[in-house]
Protein backbone atom coordinates (compact mmCIF):
# COMPACT_ATOMS: atom_id res chain seq x y z
CA UNK A 1 0.00 0.00 0.00
CA UNK A 2 1.42 3.39 -0.90
CA UNK A 3 0.78 6.13 1.16
CA UNK A 4 2.05 10.66 0.74
CA UNK A 5 4.87 11.89 2.11
CA UNK A 6 4.50 15.73 3.38
CA UNK A 7 7.40 17.54 3.55
CA UNK A 8 8.61 21.36 4.74
CA UNK A 9 11.68 23.10 3.45
CA UNK A 10 12.44 26.08 5.89
CA UNK A 11 15.29 28.00 6.79
CA UNK A 12 16.90 28.45 10.12
CA UNK A 13 17.81 25.74 12.52
CA UNK A 14 16.66 22.42 13.56
CA UNK A 15 15.93 21.10 16.83
CA UNK A 16 15.73 17.71 17.48
CA UNK A 17 13.73 17.75 21.24
CA UNK A 18 13.16 13.91 21.48
CA UNK A 19 15.64 12.58 24.01
CA UNK A 20 16.61 14.75 26.94
CA UNK A 21 20.40 16.22 25.06
CA UNK A 22 18.78 17.41 21.78
CA UNK A 23 15.95 19.19 24.42
CA UNK A 24 18.06 21.12 26.08
CA UNK A 25 20.31 22.27 23.57
CA UNK A 26 17.43 23.59 21.42
CA UNK A 27 16.34 25.35 25.09
CA UNK A 28 20.01 26.48 25.47
CA UNK A 29 19.97 28.03 21.83
CA UNK A 30 16.29 29.55 21.85
CA UNK A 31 17.03 31.31 25.51
CA UNK A 32 20.31 32.93 23.43
CA UNK A 33 18.57 34.34 20.89
CA UNK A 34 15.86 35.81 23.28
CA UNK A 35 16.04 39.23 23.07
CA UNK A 36 15.25 40.13 26.57
CA UNK A 37 16.98 37.25 28.57
CA UNK A 38 19.71 36.03 25.84
CA UNK A 39 22.30 38.31 27.08
CA UNK A 40 22.03 37.24 30.94
CA UNK A 41 21.73 33.76 30.01
CA UNK A 42 24.76 33.60 27.87
CA UNK A 43 26.60 35.76 30.47
CA UNK A 44 25.36 33.01 33.11
CA UNK A 45 26.69 30.04 30.81
CA UNK A 46 30.32 31.41 30.52
CA UNK A 47 29.98 31.50 33.89
CA UNK A 48 29.35 27.75 34.22
CA UNK A 49 31.57 27.03 31.46
CA UNK A 50 34.42 28.84 33.41
CA UNK A 51 33.93 26.34 36.28
CA UNK A 52 33.82 22.85 33.88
Amino acid sequence: KERGLYAYRFQGRRFDAGDKLGYLKATVHIALDHPEIGPAFKKYLMEVADNL
